[in-house]
């Protein structure tokens, strides 16, 4: 398929810029790769994260020839890269892209590759807030979804409205 080892560094490679639509090169395509090599050093502590704004048909991820994650569908993704990049030093991510046959090619709509940055976030971070109302009760709950925070942490939330404090957590 193409897909089973990435190609070497030293590849007639060229450079894009994404958002790009892969272009056909001899009218066929078989599949497409992105390569870029990282120094760990360079970046500031905490968990690395790679996010796929949209990338076309079927991905898989490397990191320094080792298949790391797979991904299914034209649909934005994250993978949290922060065990392999642990190690410092420099890295190469690369990326590989295939459709199933050579007709899906076709369209642009399919062979469009979105932005894909490699992002830093905290390792204590807040994931997700989710508010739960009740107005029946006159309340207002929150759920707070947090990964990497140290046993015994806690959270401190104050909720406005229109300028006005109605919630504060503890």
């Amino acid at each position: 398929s193409g897909m089973d080892v990435p190609p070497a560094e030293n590849a007639a490679w060229i450079n894009v810029s994404l958002p790009t639509v892969w272009h056909a090169k001899n009218g066929k395509h078989q599949c497409g790769w992105l390569t870029r090599t990282v120094e760990t050093a360079d970046l500031p502590p905490g968990r690395r994260l790679l996010r796929c704004a949209r990338l076309p048909g079927h991905s898989t991820i490397w990191i320094d020839g080792v298949l790391v994650a797979r991904h299914d569908g034209p649909v934005s993704f994250e993978v949290d890269l922060s065990a392999q990049l642990a190690v410092p030093g420099p890295h190469r991510i690369a990326i590989g892209m295939a459709q199933n046959d050579a007709t899906s090619w076709a369209h642009d709509a399919t062979r469009y590759a979105g932005e894909i940055t490699l992002e830093t976030r905290p390792l204590a971070a807040i994931d997700a807030v989710r508010v739960l109302p009740s107005v029946r009760d006159l309340r207002m709950g929150l759920e707070i979804t947090t990964s990497g925070v140290p046993d015994g942490a806690q959270v401190q939330a104050v909720v406005s409205h229109r300028g006005r404090q109605v919630l504060s957590i503890p």
